[in-house]
């Protein structure tokens, strides 16, 4: 009789300190992770960094050919990337990604087609063409640019990805054609200029 009493006492003490301990006025600010009391500085490089913005996401990919003469070639892929772009410090601001890539399930993609002899481009495609024996160690840096904004100008520079008339991103698989270089941007009125070198 005594333990069910001490335990129910326990239960309500618990019950008790927890509700307090979750109780805040609508007036207050949330109180989840504490506040700094130090001063923010906004010309701080690290505060630039503390504040940029990250974005992410998952993509999956199945690819099947069948020719005349040979095995039907299969492959299904699956990866995902992250992206970090730094809040803008006197008009600059930094922007990295990476992405990774595996092979959940496929034929045998090192095997000449044995007509053509040649590896199955589309299949192989989805991963690490310079490899094709690599199923799980698919990672790449996509971007790493540093870009200045002012106005209507944009100057880029470094690994980017780029949509443009003359260089697109060919999306058609598991991760678009990258760019490397200059890439500068001027929009006046209803005419966009570029230049990339």
């Amino acid at each position: 009789m005594l333990k069910p009493l001490l335990f129910s006492l326990a239960c309500v003490f618990i019950f008790n300190s927890n509700v307090n301990a979750q109780h805040q006025e609508l007036n207050e600010a949330p109180k989840l992770w504490g506040k700094s009391q130090k001063g923010i500085d906004s010309s701080n490089l690290l505060y630039r960094f503390q504040m940029g913005s990250m974005h992410g996401h998952l993509r999956s990919f199945y690819s099947s050919t069948y020719n005349k003469s040979s095995a039907v070639e299969y492959a299904q892929a699956i990866g995902g990337g992250i992206q970090f772009i730094s809040k803008s410090l006197y008009n600059f601001h930094v922007g990295v990604s990476g992405f990774f890539v595996y092979d959940v399930f496929s034929s045998d993609l090192v095997k000449p087609h044995p007509l053509s002899n040649t590896l199955n481009r589309y299949e192989l495609g989805l991963f690490d063409i310079t490899d094709p024996s690599n199923k799980t160690d698919i990672n790449r840096l996509e971007e790493l640019y540093i870009q200045y904004q002012k106005n209507k100008l944009t100057l880029t520079f470094g690994k980017q990805l780029l949509n443009t008339p003359f260089i697109n991103l060919q999306d058609g698989r598991m991760r678009p054609t990258e760019a490397q270089g200059v890439w500068a941007q001027y929009e006046h009125k209803k005419i966009n200029f570029s230049v990339d070198g």
